[in-house]
């Protein structure tokens, strides 16, 4: 996380803080990002399971958005997340 950006290294994904809407987290695990580009209102889910130092980047990570007054919401981790999460793990490799 920089000033400016939000960088999401295990994805290789990078989000200027001034487009992101709102960020949500289900049970540390599923992340989901909304964020507008080109003036459409986009969402992007990563899972969460392979990062190291989670707590530290959730930590941050929420800190940034109420410190950017952006929506964060934590949550418990659905099962119907589970599958998703489980669908796109296979899908990334299948």
């Amino acid at each position: 996380m920089s000033d400016d950006k939000l960088i999401l290294n295990f994805e290789k994904h990078t989000f200027l803080w001034d487009h992101i809407q709102s960020i949500s987290l289900e049970g540390e695990r599923k992340l989901v990002v909304v964020f507008e580009d080109n003036g459409k209102c986009k969402k992007k889910v990563y899972d969460l399971k392979w990062l190291s130092e989670k707590k530290d980047f959730i930590n941050n990570l929420k800190n940034d958005c109420i410190g950017r007054n952006i929506s964060y919401e934590e949550s418990e981790l659905a099962l119907s997340s589970r599958v998703g999460l489980l669908l796109q793990f296979w899908g990334n490799f299948g």
